[in-house]
């Protein structure tokens, strides 16, 4: 869980339909995560979109991916359709713990509005050059 952060109830949209009074609760949209091991290491493919609602399950399928990579993860976010302040936290948030650990946190790929993010925080660095730590051993 992320430190001062509470788990999210959602937000949740509520459907009338025309023929009766019933209401339908649809969830709030969270984003797709997709874990892929490989021989190299360890790529998570992101879809959809992270928010303030959303950050919270973003953060559990990340640590859960990390906490199963051996070198850390390769981030594929080029589907990512939107990332506010509270996704780039989680970003960040797993790539202490990845480098706490002796592990990474790369950027392989993102959507224009990631990469705008990153830019406009000058946190792009981060996730694309090699911790000093790290780059002796090349």
């Amino acid at each position: 869980m992320l430190d001062g952060m509470e788990p999210s109830t959602g937000t949740w949209t509520f459907l009338l339909t025309n023929s009766s009074s019933r209401s339908t609760r649809i969830p709030p949209s969270a984003p797709v995560v997709d874990v892929f091991d490989r021989d190299d290491g360890t790529t998570v493919a992101v879809y959809g979109e992270i928010d303030f609602d959303t950050a919270p399950a973003f953060h559990d399928a990340l640590r859960a991916a990390l906490d199963r990579s051996s070198t850390g993860l390769d981030l594929e976010l080029d589907s990512l359709t939107f990332c506010d302040g509270a996704g780039l936290r989680v970003l960040l948030r797993v790539r202490q713990l990845a480098l706490d650990s002796g592990r990474t946190v790369r950027l392989c790929s993102a959507s224009p509005l990631v990469a705008r993010l990153l830019c406009v925080t000058h946190t792009h660095d981060l996730f694309t050059q090699p911790p000093s730590h790290i780059r002796q051993h090349s």
